[in-house]
C-alpha cells in the first residue's frame, strides 16, 4: 500500500517541505459567517432568550402567599415573542429596527408566561401573559432581520453589512461592551503585598457569590471569609465538616514531609482551643458568625447556623448534600496543598493570564439583570397577594390582574439606556456597562462590538494589567487598545476569536467517569498526593482522580473532535499542581486551528476547494476533525505551528492565517509588519474618527450628528482583512497623488499643502447632517403644544426673517437655507401644564408662550428633510434633519492609514503646484521629514504598491505577514516605464524649472478625520456667566470664556506684566465692587459697617467675585477673614483694631490669645460711649452658642437673639445686672456686685480679667470652696429665713440663684447646679408653680407663689429702685440694629382684650340685660374673627364676615340695635378691635414693612368703607353714623401709619449717615433763626414770650440731635416729648380744648418748618434734599400723635356715655399714659440704658387738682406702638364720692407740678419692652372697696413680644400711703406693687385694693363687692392664646408681675 502512494517518488521529494495550502484563508470568511467579530454578542443574547430565560423560570417557579397556604401560582413556561409596537390599546404589529430609530422607540419583544394559579378554589392555567418587553439585539434570532436576504433588508431599510449585535433603546443604539472578569469558581493562589501566600475563590452560582480566603499568618492556615467576624483556624474548619481524625486531614492535605511540616502548627490551634470533635468546633465557628438581620424566618442555633454556613456560604460552588461535606473538605484541602506548595518552587498564579480571565457578554449580563427583575416581580406579587387575600372582599383575588409589566420593562430599558447595572443581590454596582455605539463610520461601529472593557480602575497606574500578555496571542488585537489613561485595559478582540457561551455539564460528567475518573467522594484522601495521580477538575469544582491523565485527555479530544462533546468544550494538564481541568463554562477565549496528523495538516487543498464552491461550510471542518477551537488554557498543551514549514513531529495545530492575530482596525493597515508598534496604534484610534460611508441606509437615516465623505474610493493597496469585513463597499478615506517633497515652509510639522484643483474636484468634501427635533406633548390638564404657522410683517404681509423658511403649518420647508437663529418649529406651549387646584379660578383659554426650536450654528445649513411622526408616548415628533457640504479648509485634519497624522497647512492654486513628466499634480504635498523619525516603512511600500497597482490597473495586497512584495510591484514599475524606487522627474509649478532632486510620487490612501476647524473655533468678547461665581461659562457650546489657568498665569507673572493679570484675572473675568470697613476690616454693605454700625470708615474697592464669595463662605465656617486697608499714599499704616492683613480668626470663643490688638473674644462686645459712663461689657457665655439662655429647670431650653446686648450668663442662667445711676449706693446691693466681680472671674479669669481679684486669690478661693462641701440643710433654714409663700407673686428664677450664689459665698461652700438648687427650692415649698414669661425667644422663668420677706437683705434689693438695671448716662445714642421686614402672622393667636362688661353699664330699664349681654358675646365673636383673618392678610374675607354678621342679626336682636347705650358699646368695642387691628398691622412706625403688606393695607383701608356701607344697609342710622365715624378715622390712622413707615425707612437711611448729618447740621446753624421765629409768632392767635422760648428751645434740642448723631428712634422721641409739652400739657389745664390747642400747635410747627425749608431753598443748602426727607416725616408724625389724642378723647367720651355718667361734675379723670421725661429739653435716647429715671413727684395737696382734666395725655413712643388709644377713668369710692380730695394718680410723663411735702421720687422707665413683656399706658379701675380683704386675685403670666430693638417707655406711678398703709395686711404687698422705696404712714387708712381685670383664661376673677366699680382699661391686654406667645403693643391692667431680672421686681 505504500509503495502504491509514495513508489513513483523520489528521495528529493520525498524530503521535500509540506504542500502548503494556499487559499486556506478562506477559512476565515466561513468561520466570519457563522462566529467571530460580532456573532459573540449575538450568540450570548440568543442563549439567554432561549435557554437562560427558562433556567431563571425554572428556579423561581413558584410562588405562594403565608395568608392563604392553598393559594399558589406557578409559571409553566416563558417566552420572548417578536419585537412588536402597540398601536392602540392591545393592537399591536411588527415593527422593524429603522422604524424605532426614527421614532426614539425602544426596539422590544413581548415577554410572556403560561401561568397556572388558583382562584378562590378554581386552578386556572392562563397562557400567553406578557410580563414585560425585552429590548432585542439586531440580528439575533428574535429579531425581524434573521435570515433576511440583501433584498428583505433594503425593503426594511436596513444596511446588509450593518454587523448587529445591538441594541435599540428609546431610538438611541446602544451596545452592551464585553466586560473582563477574573474567573469564577478557580483556585488562585497569589502573593499579597508582605510577600505572605494565599489563595482565593470567588464562588458563583445561580443562588449566591460569595469569596473564600485561605491565609497564613504565623506559619497557620486560616479561612478567612466575610460572614466570620474573625480569621477561623482551618483545622477547625475541617472537624466542623465532620473531619475529626488529625490523620485524616493531614492525608487529604499530602504525606510529604515538607507538607506535613508546614501543617503541623495548624492542628496545634485544636489542642489550644480544646476542639475535638464536630459538635465543639461548629459551637466555635457558630460563635463567629456575623448575625444576619433576617426578619421573619425560625430562630436557628449557633450551631445550626455554623453548619448553614459552611453547607451554603463558604465556597458555595462545591454542592453540599444533607450536609455531607466530603467534597468540599477535600477542595478546602487542595487549597491548603496549593498554598503549602507556593511557598516552595511552584509559581503563584498570574491574575493576568487569559486562561484565568473569563469575558461576560451581553447575554450573561442580561440574565443577572432579568434573574433579579424577575425576582422582584416575584416577590411583588406575593406581597400583593398577602396584603389582598385576608381581607374579605366580593370579588375573588385574581393575580392576573395585579401582573404589571412596567417594572421588568423600566429595569431593562433604564439598564440599557444609562449603562448602570446595580443589582443589589449579587451587590453588583458598574456603570458604563452600555456605551452608544459610534456611527462615524463602519469601522468605528465594528470596532465598537469588539471592545472589551476591564474593570480595573482606569486612573492605577500599574503595568501589570495594562503590558501585553504571552496569553493574548492571536485572542486580542495587539495594536488596538486607546492611548492616555485606558491604554490597555480597553482592548480589542482578534479576527477569529469567539467567546463560549455556557454548557450542560452532565453529559461530561458521566463521559469522565466512564473514562476512568474515580469519584472523589469514595476515596480516603491520601490518594489525592500520589505523584501519579491527577486531580479531575470540571468548572473549578473537583470531579475525581485519575491515574493515566494522558489517556483521558487523548480520549475527550477524539471525542470532541468527533462530535460526541460541544466543540467548545476544552481540556487541559497542569503539570505543576497535577491537575486535569475540564472547562465548559461561557466567557472563555477560543479561536479555531486546523489539526496536524502525523506532520500533515488536516485541511487539504480539496477541501478549500470544496468550500468555495459552496458544498462545505465551516461546520462540517469542525465535524470531519479538520478545524477545532482552542481556548486560551488548552493552547499551552498544544504545540501550533504559524506556517506549514515550521511543522515538525511533535506539532498539533497549524495556525490558519497569522494576519488573524490583529483585530479589525489593525486589519485595515497595509504592510502594519514594516511600522514602529506605537504608528499602528494611532492608526487603529484615528480608523474610527474616518470619515467615510456608515451603511447602505445612511440617506435614510436621521442621527444626532453624522458624517459622510461626498466620493469615498476603495484603497489600491488593500489587505485581506479589508475583504472579510467588507470595508471596500463602504469605505472611509480617498486615494490621493501624493508627493514626498518640501513645498512652501506651510508643510512643517506634519502639515500637508493641498491642491486647490483637487478640492475643487471634491477631494476631502463631505457631508455633515445634524438633527433637530422636537416633540408636542399633551398635559394632564388637557392642554396641548401646539405649533403657530409663521408670523407675518404688518407691511409686507411675507413672514418676518425668522420665520422666512416655514411653510403655513409652521414647520420649515425641506430644501430651504437655514440660518443662524432662524425658527425650524414655530412651537407654543400652555403656560399652566398641572391640573389646577380645586377651588382655584380656572382661567377659560389657556394661555401659550412661544418655545420655538431654532437653528443655531457658525454656518448656514439646509433643510435635507422633515418626519412628522409620533413616539412610544403618543407625542407629536418633529425631526429635522440639517446637511452641510464642507470641502476642506486651512486646519481640517487628515492622516493616511499609518498613524500619520497632519493638518491642512495651505491650499495652493494648481499652477503653482509642481508636476510630473506626465503632467500629474499631486494632491497633497508632504513633508519628507515625517518619515524618518515615524519608521513608517509600510507608507513608503504602500505608496510603491499602489503606484504599480494604478498602472496595472488590479487591487494590490498590503496583508499583514505577507502582502504583495516590494521586489514583485518594483518589476510592474519598470514594465511600464517607471523608477522602480517610486520615484519621479517633477517640474516647478512657480519657476518652470524642473526640481533638483527626484521626487517620491504616488497615490496614498488619505483619511479626513472629523477633527475640521469649523467645529472648533470658538471666540468670545462677552457672554454668559456662572451664576455662583459670576465668571465667563466655560465650554464652546456654552459660549464661554477662554481660560486663562495656572501655568498661563506663571508666564505672564514670570514676565512682570502686573497690569495685563489684572486685566485677565479680575477687570475682564469678574470684577466687583465691594465696601469694606478700614476698622475691623469686614466687608460692609451700601457704604454701612454692620459690625461697628458705622459708615466713617467704610472704603470700597474692587476685587474678584470669587475672592468675596470665599471670604462669605469661609465665614460661614467660622473663620473671619479680615482685609487691612490702607491708603495708598500713607506711608505708615496703623493697622490697630484687628489682626494683620491676611490672617483668619477662628470665632470659637475664648481660646485666642487675650493680648491681641483685635478683640480676641467675638462675644465680648465693648462699648465705650465719648462722653463719660461707665464701660459696658457683653457677655455670652463661652462654650454656649451665641444666643442661649438659661437653662431650664425641667429640661425646657429657650434661645433668645443675639442683638439683645445686655445679659450677663452665670452659671448658665442669663441675668440683667443694674448698675445703679446714683453714686451712693448703699450696703444692699453689694452682693450684687461680689458676685459680678467675682463669680464671673472666677469662670472668666482665664480669658479676661473682668473682676478686681487676681488669679492666684480666685484660685485660692476656689480651692477653699472646693473643699466646703455644698450643704442642703443650711440651704433649707436660708430659703425658710428669706422667703416665703405668696398668692400672685412671684420671683424670676435666675434672681432667686443669684441670691444662692451670694448666700454660698458668705457661707463659703460650693453652690450646686441651677437644676439641683431648683429641686431644693421645691423642698422647702412644694406648692410652688414655674411659669415663663414672655414670648419665645426672651422668656424667662418665675416661680409663682413665693415672695421675698421684709426681714430679709435681699428685700430692698429686690422691691427698690437699687433693683434698676444699669444705666449709662452719657448720653450718647447708639444706633440700633435695622429690624426686619415685619410679618403679621407672628401675631397668629392674638386674642382681643375684654369688651364692657353689661354689670357696669347702666341700661335703660326698656332694655332686656340679656339681649345686651348676648350682643356683646356675639359681637366679641364677630371682632375676634376679622382680627384673626386680618393676621392672616386674608382681608377680602372681612367683607363676608360683615356682610353675614349685620344682614344676617337675628330678628329678635334688631330691636336693641337702636338704642344709645348698645351704639355706644358698639363704638367702644369698635375702638378696641381697630386698636387691635392696628397694633397687630403695624406695631411700629420703624420697623420695616414688606411693599405687598403695605398695599395691601392700604387698600383695605379704602375698602372697608363700602363694605360697611353695604353691611349695614337698612340698620338703624344712629348706629351706622357712629360705625362710620370710627371706620374713617381708622382707615385714616391706617393710611397715616403707612405713608409715616415710608418716611421713616427713607429718613433712617439720611439720619444715619455720618457724613449726611454732619453737613445738616452745618446747614441748620446757618440758618436765620431770629427772621423764621418771628415770622411763626406773627401766625400765632396770642404770641407770647414762652411761646418764642419753646421754638428756641426746640431748635436747640433738634442741633443736638444732629450733633450728637443720633438714631432715628431719638428724633422720634423728641418728637413724643414735644407734643406732649405743647399739647397734651397745655390742653391738661384747659379741658375740652384740646382740638384748639392742637390746630394752635399745629399752625406754628407747620410754619415753623416751612420757613426753615424756605431759608435753606434761599441759600441752596447743600443738604436741602435730606432736609426736606425729614421735614415730611416730621410732619407726618406729629400730625399722626394728634390724630391719635383725638381718637383717645372720642373713646372715653364713648364710654362715658356708655355708663350713662356723662361729664362728671366731681371726681377725677386718671389716665396712665406712657412716659414722657420730664425735662424741658430730654437728652437724646441711649439704647445701652435699661431704665430711665424720671421724676415723679409726690402726692399733691387738696387743691392741686379740682376739675377732670387730661392730667397727662400722650402717645406712647412711636417707634414701640403703632398708636395709642386709651380711656378716662372716673376714680370714685363707694357712694360715688371722689377720693380724699387731690389724692390724684399722677402719670408718669410728667403733668403739672404737685406740692407736695414728700420728695419726689425718680422713677425707672424701661426701654427694653422686649426684657420685661409689657408697654403702653396703665389705666386702672375705681377703687371701690372700702373693707380689709384678703389679695383674691391669681395673676397670671404676662404677654410680651419678641425683641424689637426699638425703644420703648413704660409707665410707673406712685401711690399715696393714704392708698397703702403700711400696717395694713396689704403693706407686704403694697412693696412689690410701689415702683419707689415704701413711705411709712403712723396712722392707718383704709387700704383700697384695685381688681384686676381678666385678661387671660388663667386669670381668676375678683369677688365682686357690694359697691359698683368701673372696668379695667378698655384696652387689656391682648391676651395670647395657650402656647403661642406673641408680641402686642398694649396696655396692661395692674396686677402685681416681677419681671425677669436679677434685681428688679416691678410690680405694675
Amino acid at each position: 500500500m505504500l509503495q502504491e502512494e509514495f513508489g513513483e517518488m523520489t528521495p528529493q521529494q520525498l524530503a521535500a517541505p509540506v504542500d502548503t495550502v494556499e487559499e486556506k484563508w478562506k477559512l476565515l470568511p466561513a468561520f466570519l459567517k457563522v462566529k467571530g467579530l460580532v456573532k459573540q454578542h449575538i450568540d450570548s443574547f440568543n442563549y439567554f432568550i432561549n435557554v437562560e430565560i427558562k433556567k431563571i423560570m425554572k428556579a423561581n417557579e413558584k410562588i405562594t402567599s403565608d395568608a392563604d397556604p392553598m393559594w399558589y401560582l406557578k409559571y409553566l413556561n416563558i417566552y420572548v415573542g417578536m419585537p412588536d409596537v402597540e398601536e392602540s390599546f392591545n393592537v399591536t404589529r411588527p415593527v422593524s429596527p429603522h422604524e424605532c430609530r426614527l421614532r426614539d422607540m425602544t426596539y422590544s419583544a413581548p415577554i410572556t408566561v403560561d401561568i397556572e394559579y388558583t382562584r378562590g378554589s378554581q386552578r386556572i392555567i392562563r397562557n400567553a401573559l406578557p410580563i414585560g418587553r425585552m429590548p432585542i439585539m439586531l440580528r439575533s434570532s428574535n429579531c425581524v432581520l434573521t435570515g433576511k436576504t440583501p433584498m428583505e433588508f433594503s425593503k426594511l431599510n436596513e444596511c446588509p453589512l450593518d454587523p448587529g449585535g445591538y441594541f435599540i433603546v428609546k431610538g438611541q443604539e446602544k451596545v452592551i461592551l464585553i466586560q473582563e472578569q477574573l474567573s469564577k469558581n478557580r483556585i488562585i493562589v497569589e502573593q499579597d503585598r508582605k510577600g505572605a501566600v494565599g489563595a482565593s475563590v470567588t464562588s458563583s452560582t445561580h443562588e449566591k457569590k460569595s469569596r473564600t480566603n485561605m491565609i497564613v499568618k504565623q506559619g497557620r492556615f486560616y479561612l478567612k471569609h466575610n460572614t466570620l467576624s474573625e480569621d477561623a483556624p482551618i483545622a477547625i474548619i475541617f472537624k466542623a465538616m465532620g473531619v475529626e481524625s488529625d490523620q485524616e486531614i493531614v492525608q487529604m492535605i499530602g504525606t510529604e514531609e515538607h507538607v506535613m511540616a508546614a501543617f503541623a502548627p495548624s492542628l496545634e490551634e485544636c489542642q489550644k482551643a480544646q476542639i475535638f470533635t464536630q459538635t465543639q468546633a461548629l459551637k466555635y465557628i457558630g460563635n463567629k458568625v456575623r448575625r444576619q438581620r433576617m426578619w421573619g424566618g425560625p430562630k436557628k442555633t449557633k450551631m445550626e447556623e455554623a453548619r448553614e454556613l459552611l453547607a451554603s456560604t463558604i465556597l458555595t460552588h462545591v454542592p453540599v448534600k444533607e450536609f455531607n461535606f466530603r467534597a468540599k473538605c477535600i477542595y478546602l484541602a487542595v487549597m491548603v496543598r496549593r498554598v503549602i506548595l507556593a511557598q516552595g518552587d511552584n509559581k503563584v498564579d498570574d491574575r493576568d493570564y487569559y486562561g484565568n480571565k473569563r469575558l461576560e457578554l451581553a447575554g450573561q449580563l442580561l440574565s443577572l439583570l432579568f434573574e433579579d427583575l424577575f425576582k422582584k416581580f416575584n416577590s411583588e406579587l406575593k406581597k400583593i397577594a398577602d396584603q389582598i387575600i385576608p381581607k374579605q372582599r366580593a370579588a375573588q383575588f385574581d393575580v392576573v390582574k395585579h401582573m404589571r409589566q412596567d417594572q421588568i420593562t423600566n429595569g431593562m430599558v433604564n439598564a440599557i439606556s444609562t449603562g448602570n447595572w446595580s443589582l443589589k443581590r449579587f451587590k453588583m454596582d458598574r456603570q458604563g456597562v452600555t456605551q452608544v455605539l459610534s456611527r462615524l463610520s463602519f469601522i468605528s461601529a465594528l470596532g465598537m462590538m469588539t471592545r472589551i472593557s476591564s474593570q480595573f480602575e482606569k486612573t492605577r497606574k500599574v503595568s501589570g494589567p495594562r503590558s501585553l500578555q504571552p496569553s493574548q496571542w492571536g485572542m486580542l488585537c495587539p495594536s488596538d487598545t486607546p492611548e492616555g489613561e485606558a491604554c490597555g485595559l480597553v482592548k480589542n478582540l482578534a479576527l477569529m476569536t469567539h467567546i463560549t457561551t455556557d454548557m450542560e455539564d452532565g453529559p461530561i460528567i458521566k463521559l469522565a467517569f466512564n473514562l476512568g475518573v474515580e469519584d472523589v467522594n469514595l476515596l480516603c484522601g491520601e490518594e489525592l498526593s500520589y505523584p501519579t495521580v491527577f486531580l479531575v477538575f470540571l468548572n473549578g469544582n473537583i470531579l475525581g482522580v485519575i491515574r493515566d491523565h494522558q489517556k483521558l485527555v487523548y480520549t475527550f479530544r477524539l471525542m470532541r473532535r468527533a462530535g460526541f462533546i460541544n466543540e467548545f468544550v476544552s481540556i487541559s494538564t497542569n503539570l505543576t499542581d497535577r491537575c486535569v481541568y475540564i472547562s465548559s463554562d461561557g466567557g472563555r477565549l477560543c479561536r479555531p486551528y486546523i489539526i496536524v496528523k502525523n506532520g500533515q495538516p488536516a485541511v487539504k487543498n480539496k477541501h478549500i476547494e470544496e468550500l468555495s464552491q459552496g458544498y462545505r461550510t465551516f461546520e462540517d471542518f469542525l465535524h470531519e476533525s479538520l478545524v477545532e477551537y482552542l481556548d486560551v488554557n488548552e493552547e499551552n498543551d498544544c504545540n501550533i505551528a504559524l506556517y506549514e514549514h515550521m511543522i515538525s513531529k511533535d506539532t498539533t495545530h497549524l495556525e490558519i492565517e497569522p494576519f488573524t492575530l490583529l483585530g479589525v482596525c489593525a486589519g485595515l493597515i497595509p504592510y502594519p509588519h514594516h511600522n514602529q508598534s506605537p504608528r499602528n496604534t494611532y492608526q487603529c484610534a484615528m480608523g474610527k474618527q474616518a470619515m467615510g460611508t456608515i451603511g447602505y441606509n445612511q440617506r435614510n437615516r436621521i442621527d444626532t450628528l453624522m458624517y459622510l465623505l461626498a466620493y469615498p474610493q476603495r484603497p489600491m493597496v488593500k489587505t485581506k482583512t479589508i475583504e472579510l469585513i467588507d470595508f471596500e463597499k463602504l469605505p472611509a478615506g480617498q486615494n490621493a497623488t501624493v508627493a514626498v517633497m518640501s513645498y512652501s515652509g506651510y508643510d512643517i510639522e506634519d502639515a500637508l499643502v493641498l491642491n486647490k484643483a483637487s478640492l475643487d474636484r471634491g477631494f476631502g468634501r463631505c457631508l455633515v447632517y445634524k438633527n433637530a427635533k422636537c416633540t408636542l406633548r399633551r398635559y394632564t390638564n388637557q392642554t396641548f403644544d401646539k405649533v403657530m404657522g409663521p408670523m407675518l410683517d404688518a407691511e409686507t404681509r411675507k413672514p418676518i426673517w425668522r420665520h422666512s423658511i416655514l411653510d403655513a403649518d409652521g414647520i420649515c420647508s425641506p430644501g430651504e437655507r437655514v440660518e443662524n437663529k432662524q425658527v425650524l418649529v414655530n412651537k407654543s406651549m400652555p403656560t399652566v401644564t398641572q391640573t389646577p387646584l380645586e377651588g382655584s379660578a380656572q382661567p377659560g383659554q389657556p394661555q401659550y408662550r412661544d418655545v420655538p426650536v431654532t437653528y443655531k450654528g457658525s454656518t448656514d445649513s439646509y433643510i435635507e428633510k422633515v418626519m412628522i411622526s409620533s413616539n412610544a408616548e403618543d407625542a407629536f415628533l418633529v425631526k429635522i434633519l440639517l446637511r452641510q457640504t464642507r470641502r476642506p479648509e486651512i486646519g481640517d485634519k487628515f492622516s493616511s492609514r499609518h498613524g500619520q497624522k497632519g493638518v491642512c497647512g495651505l491650499i495652493v492654486p494648481q499652477e503653482d503646484m509642481p508636476f510630473c513628466d506626465s503632467g500629474i499634480c499631486p494632491d497633497i504635498i508632504m513633508n519628507p521629514h515625517g518619515y524618518p523619525s515615524r519608521m513608517t516603512v509600510g507608507k513608503l511600500i504602500e505608496l510603491l504598491a499602489g503606484k504599480a497597482g494604478v498602472l496595472d490597473g488590479r487591487f494590490h495586497y498590503g496583508t499583514a505577514f505577507g502582502g504583495s512584495k516590494v521586489k514583485d510591484v518594483c518589476e510592474d514599475l519598470i514594465r511600464y516605464g517607471y523608477n522602480y524606487q517610486g520615484k519621479d522627474y517633477v517640474t516647478s509649478g512657480i519657476t518652470g524649472e524642473p526640481l533638483e532632486a527626484y521626487i517620491y510620487f504616488g497615490p496614498v490612501y488619505y483619511q479626513k478625520l472629523k477633527h475640521m476647524v469649523l467645529d472648533k473655533m470658538h471666540a468670545r468678547a462677552r457672554g454668559p456667566r456662572a451664576v455662583l461665581t459670576r465668571q465667563p461659562t466655560e465650554g464652546r457650546s456654552r459660549d464661554g470664556g477662554l481660560r486663562l489657568g495656572e501655568m498661563e498665569r506663571d508666564c505672564l507673572i514670570g514676565y512682570g506684566a502686573s497690569m495685563l493679570l489684572l486685566e485677565r484675572l479680575m477687570i475682564s473675568s469678574d470684577a466687583f465692587e465691594v465696601d469694606v470697613c478700614g476698622q475691623c476690616g469686614l466687608l460692609g454693605y451700601s457704604g454701612w459697617c454692620h459690625y461697628c454700625k458705622s459708615s466713617c470708615h467704610v472704603s470700597s474697592l474692587r476685587i474678584p467675585y470669587a475672592c468675596k464669595l470665599l471670604f462669605q463662605e469661609l465665614q460661614s465656617m467660622n473663620i473671619i477673614p479680615r482685609l487691612k486697608l490702607a491708603r495708598y499714599n500713607d506711608k505708615h499704616f496703623d493697622g490697630s483694631g484687628f489682626s494683620p492683613a491676611g490672617s483668619l480668626e477662628s470665632v470659637t470663643p475664648l481660646h485666642l490669645h487675650p493680648t491681641r490688638s483685635y478683640n480676641p473674644h467675638p462675644h465680648l462686645h465693648h462699648h465705650r460711649h465719648p462722653l463719660h459712663g461707665p464701660h459696658i461689657l457683653c457677655i455670652s457665655a463661652p462654650g454656649s452658642s451665641l444666643g442661649e439662655t438659661e437653662g431650664a429647670e425641667e429640661g425646657e431650653s429657650c434661645t433668645e437673639p443675639f442683638s439683645q446686648r445686655s445679659p450677663w450668663n452665670v452659671h448658665g442662667k442669663r441675668m440683667h445686672c443694674g448698675l445703679l445711676e446714683e453714686p451712693d449706693m448703699d450696703s444692699t446691693e453689694s452682693w450684687i456686685e461680689r458676685c459680678l466681680n467675682e463669680s464671673e472671674s472666677k469662670r472668666f479669669s482665664s480669658h479676661s480679667s473682668i473682676g478686681n481679684m487676681s488669679n492666684d486669690e480666685n484660685e485660692e478661693k476656689e480651692n477653699n470652696r472646693a473643699s466646703k462641701p455644698h450643704s442642703t440643710p443650711a440651704t433649707l433654714q436660708w430659703l425658710e429665713e428669706n422667703y416665703e409663700i405668696a398668692e400672685g407673686v412671684c420671683i424670676p428664677r435666675s434672681a432667686l440663684y443669684m441670691h444662692y450664689l451670694d448666700f454660698c459665698e458668705k457661707l463659703d461652700s460650693q453652690p450646686v447646679n441651677a437644676a439641683s438648687f431648683g429641686k431644693i427650692i421645691r423642698q422647702q415649698f412644694p406648692q410652688l408653680t414655674t411659669r415663663r414669661l414672655g414670648t419665645r425667644g426672651q422668656s424667662k422663668y418665675h416661680y409663682y407663689g413665693i415672695a421675698v420677706k421684709e426681714s430679709s437683705q435681699y428685700y430692698d434689693v429686690m422691691y427698690s429702685k437699687k433693683g434698676a438695671a444699669w444705666v449709662n448716662e452719657t448720653g450718647k445714642k447708639e444706633v440700633t440694629k435695622q429690624t426686619v421686614a415685619y410679618s403679621p402672622r407672628s401675631k397668629l393667636g392674638t386674642l382681643l382684650p375684654d369688651f364692657p362688661n353689661v354689670k357696669d353699664l347702666n341700661l335703660p330699664a326698656s332694655l332686656p340685660e340679656e339681649k345686651v349681654s348676648t350682643f356683646i358675646m356675639m359681637y366679641r365673636t364677630h371682632c375676634q374673627r376679622i382680627l384673626d383673618t386680618v393676621i392672616r392678610a386674608n382681608f377680602d374675607e372681612v367683607q363676608s364676615f360683615l356682610l353675614h354678621f349685620w344682614q344676617g342679626m337675628p330678628p329678635h336682636m334688631l330691636p336693641v340695635l337702636g338704642s344709645s347705650t348698645v351704639v355706644n358699646i358698639v363704638g367702644v368695642c369698635d375702638s378696641i378691635l381697630y386698636k387691635a387691628i392696628s397694633g397687630v398691622l403695624m406695631p411700629t412706625v420703624l420697623q420695616a414693612l414688606p411693599d405687598s403688606l403695605t398695599q395691601v393695607i392700604r387698600k383695605f383701608a379704602k375698602q372697608l368703607d363700602e363694605w360697611l356701607k353695604v353691611a349695614l344697609h337698612d340698620l338703624p342710622e344712629n348706629l351706622r353714623n357712629i360705625k362710620f365715624e370710627l371706620s374713617r378715622r381708622f382707615s385714616q390712622i391706617l393710611k397715616r401709619q403707612t405713608s409715616l413707615n415710608h418716611l421713616c425707612q427713607a429718613s433712617r437711611t439720611v439720619i444715619h449717615s455720618a457724613d449726611i448729618t454732619f453737613q445738616m447740621l452745618e446747614d441748620w446753624r446757618n440758618v436765620d433763626l431770629n427772621s423764621i421765629t418771628k415770622q411763626t409768632l406773627y401766625t400765632m392767635e396770642d404770641s407770647r414770650e414762652d411761646q418764642r422760648r419753646l421754638i428756641i428751645q426746640l431748635y436747640q434740642e433738634f442741633d443736638r440731635l444732629l450733633e450728637d448723631q443720633s438714631p432715628i428712634e431719638a428724633y422720634i422721641e423728641w418728637l413724643d416729648s414735644m407734643v406732649e409739652r405743647c399739647v397734651v400739657r397745655v390742653a391738661g389745664k384747659r379741658p375740652g380744648c384740646l382740638k384748639r390747642v392742637a390746630q394752635q400747635f399745629l399752625l406754628m410747627w407747620s410754619c415753623f418748618g416751612t420757613r426753615v425749608i424756605r431759608d435753606m431753598t434761599l441759600h441752596s443748602a447743600p443738604s436741602f434734599g435730606s432736609f426736606h426727607l425729614i421735614h415730611l416725616m416730621f410732619d407726618d408724625y406729629v400730625l399722626y400723635l394728634l390724630e391719635s389724642l383725638h381718637c383717645q378723647e372720642r373713646a372715653n367720651e364713648l364710654m362715658r356715655a356708655m355708663k350713662g355718667e356723662g361729664t362728671p361734675e366731681s371726681g377725677e379723670e386718671l389716665m396712665l399714659m406712657g412716659s414722657t421725661p420730664t425735662s424741658t429739653s430730654p437728652g437724646p435716647y441711649s439704647p445701652a440704658k435699661s431704665v430711665h429715671s424720671v421724676g415723679v413727684p409726690a402726692v399733691g395737696s387738696p387743691n392741686s387738682a379740682q376739675s377732670p382734666e387730661y392730667t397727662s395725655i400722650s402717645a406712647t413712643t412711636g417707634a414701640v406702638q403703632s398708636y395709642t388709644w386709651s380711656l378716662t377713668y372716673t376714680v370714685t369710692t363707694s357712694g360715688g364720692s371722689p377720693p380724699e380730695s387731690g389724692s390724684q394718680l399722677s402719670c408718669m410723663r410728667g403733668g403739672p407740678p404737685l406740692h407736695s411735702s414728700s420728695s419726689a421720687h425718680r422713677m425707672p422707665v424701661y426701654p427694653h419692652r422686649d426684657e420685661h413683656g409689657y408697654t403702653g399706658s396703665y389705666n386702672y379701675s375705681s377703687y371701690a372697696n372700702q373693707h380689709h380683704h384678703a389679695i383674691q386675685s391669681q395673676y397670671s403670666s404676662l404677654t410680651h413680644e419678641p425683641g424689637l430693638p426699638t425703644p420703648l417707655h413704660y409707665s410707673s406711678y406712685h401711690r399715696t400711703s393714704a392708698q397703702y398703709p403700711l400696717n395694713s395686711q396689704m403693706s407686704r404687698m403694697e412693696s412689690c406693687l410701689m415702683s419707689g422705696s415704701p413711705l411709712l404712714h403712723s396712722s392707718a387708712v383704709t387700704p383700697r385694693w384695685p381688681d384686676v381685670p381678666s385678661a387671660n383664661s388663667c386669670y381668676s376673677s375678683p369677688t365682686v363687692h357690694t359697691s359698683r366699680y368701673s372696668t379695667g382699661d378698655m384696652y387689656s391686654p391682648l391676651a395670647p392664646r395657650r402656647n403661642s406667645e406673641y408680641e402686642h403693643a398694649q396696655h396692661f391692667p395692674g396686677f402685681a408681675y416681677i419681671n425677669g431680672e436679677a434685681t428688679t421686681g416691678w410690680a405694675k
